[in-house]
């Protein structure tokens, strides 16, 4: 199978599960994530142990709180986890790991805010911010994969 294609499907159900466990159901994000990331990764080539890894770690990260009663201080690291989960199938590329991470907790913190603000709501609905969380975790993985 073509990897592209793969990629594609990859980073739309990130983005579609990672919503849908925000509006209806958080187990759609919480599992249904990694679940379809584990088939995803092994699907590629990636070994059955290094891709249960990844996707446990993504379950754990992904049950993280980032709410409004969350701090900063536990906010922006929770934001920046969401790219940690590639570090099992790294293999080397210890920049662009680093680089996911920190666009990811950049993004989702200027995002967070600017969804939180009243004169910057009508460009950043929350509804926005959960697709591009869940745009970023795909995207962090592709640098990684075949």
């Amino acid at each position: 199978m073509n990897p592209e294609l793969v990629y594609i499907a990859w980073v739309m159900a990130s983005v579609g599960l990672f919503a849908l466990g925000g509006t209806t159901w958080k187990p759609w994000r919480r599992y249904g994530l990694p679940v379809f990331g584990f088939f995803v990764l092994t699907n590629l080539g990636v070994d059955s142990l290094h891709s249960a890894l990844a996707m446990g770690t993504l379950c754990g990260v992904l049950h993280l709180p980032y709410g409004d009663k969350t701090v900063w201080a536990v906010r922006f690291p929770v934001f920046a986890s969401y790219s940690v989960a590639p570090v099992f199938i790294v293999k080397g590329r210890w920049l662009e790991f680093a680089v996911w991470i920190g666009i990811t907790s950049v993004l989702l913190s200027l995002a967070f805010l600017a969804s939180r603000n009243a004169k910057l709501q009508w460009v950043m609905k929350w509804k926005v911010w959960e697709m591009l969380a869940g745009f970023l975790i795909a995207a962090s993985f592709i640098p990684h994969l075949p």
